[in-house]
């Protein structure tokens, strides 16, 4: 797209060119796989993950424990 039909493009959406700037700024830098960002998110991840499985175990050994003592119960 040239600069003249950027421009229009922009004033016909109530877009401001520093707008679309930041926005495309903001868009390589999530595309960026190489980055200290990603690494974070993928420790993130995988504490999430770990933290997900403790509580699925915790629950499970719950559900057993109330099924045992309704079968006691019967």
């Amino acid at each position: 797209m040239s600069e003249l039909q950027l421009g229009e493009y922009l004033r016909s959406n109530g877009i401001l060119k520093q707008e679309l700037d930041n926005w495309r700024i903001t868009c390589s830098k999530a595309n960026d796989r190489s980055g200290e960002t990603t690494s974070k998110y993928r420790s993130e991840l995988a504490s999430e993950k770990a933290k997900s499985k403790k509580l699925e175990a915790e629950l499970n050994r719950k559900e057993k424990a109330l099924q045992e003592t309704y079968t006691l119960l019967v």
